[in-house]
């Protein structure tokens, strides 16, 4: 795949990808309803620690620790 090309693609398009979304189910509750939160493994941040996006699917909270 050509860098222009790569730039291009849209997830979710027809276009093939070796793009795969993980996440982890965490133990922590969600501080604005309560319910489990997910790890979005997909990304890293390069910082000093590393951190993570935290995600709740039912009200969209997220933060990064």
């Amino acid at each position: 795949m050509e860098w222009d090309e790569f730039k291009n693609l849209k997830l979710g398009s027809s276009s093939k990808s070796n793009y795969e979304y993980k996440e982890t189910l965490t133990d922590i509750n969600c501080p604005v309803c309560g319910d489990k939160i997910y790890r979005d493994d997909s990304v890293i941040l390069t910082s000093i620690p590393p951190k993570y996006r935290y995600f709740c699917k039912k009200c969209k909270w997220n933060s990064y620790a």
